[in-house]
């Protein structure tokens, strides 16, 4: 999962020049015309420091760096008003939970001790409520938005590949000194990530599958509201929000 440094955010940052965002590619089997989910900002993958300037990117891979989630809880429909919803990615993880109803939180967020289920974002161990994890699986888990539980797991797969292979800094520069945002992200899904885009693609059901699940999850910055709306969404509003 994405390491977030909450500052204003449980959405994510997008890097707008993924591979594929837009190019207008056509062929039916490939995923090029699907950007990767942006990895967010502050993330590191075991063994990295966030302020730390690397070269030899993208770095090296290893299975350690992958994580595991598991499909979030169904029924979950009702759990959250749209006002709750409209704050993810305004205020921080720890103001979200203050800030939310305790059955919306528990659509929102996982703790890190109780992996049964992994939601949207997973509280990290010993953060002290001020850091979340980001599980961009959650929505693909779900039949709801077209997916399954082996096409959100591929989706984190990747994600967390790309996360490890090409480290940003807590403001969500590139911490590689000698390859571009853009360039480390290519290599990486060419070369140690490749394992991941693969199963990404087919777990998810193909290209134009893969699409229409990615549409119904995230908007165009890669933020988690369409899926958090779609999986939790549906609360009556009360008086008090």
């Amino acid at each position: 999962m994405a390491l977030v440094v909450l500052t204003a955010a449980c959405g994510g940052v997008i890097r707008a020049s993924d591979p594929g965002l837009g190019d207008g590619g056509s062929d039916p089997d490939s995923d090029a015309d699907i950007a990767p989910l942006p990895p967010t900002y502050g993330e590191a993958g075991p063994g990295f420091d966030a302020n730390q300037m690397y070269t030899g990117c993208p770095r090296a891979v290893t299975a350690m760096d992958i994580a595991e989630v598991n499909p979030p809880k169904g029924n979950t429909q009702g759990s959250c008003t749209d006002s709750e919803i409209a704050l993810v990615g305004k205020v921080s993880s720890g103001d979200l939970l203050a800030k939310i109803s305790p059955s919306c939180a528990s659509c929102i967020f996982t703790e890190s001790d109780d992996m049964t289920n992994t939601q949207f974002f997973v509280w990290a161990d010993a953060m002290h409520e001020m850091v979340s994890l980001v599980n961009y699986g959650a929505c693909p888990g779900t039949s709801q938005s077209g997916g399954s539980p082996v096409c959100g797991r591929a989706v984190e797969e990747l994600e967390t590949c790309i996360d490890a292979a090409c480290p940003r800094d807590a403001n969500g520069a590139s911490t590689c000194t000698d390859l571009s945002d853009q360039d480390c992200v290519t290599a990486a899904i060419a070369g140690d990530c490749k394992q991941y885009d693969d199963k990404q693609l087919t777990g998810c059901g193909g290209a134009t599958a893969l699409k229409g699940i990615f549409d119904r999850c995230f908007d165009s910055q890669g933020n988690q509201t369409p899926g958090i709306t779609l999986l939790c969404g549906g609360a009556a509003a009360t008086d008090g929000g």
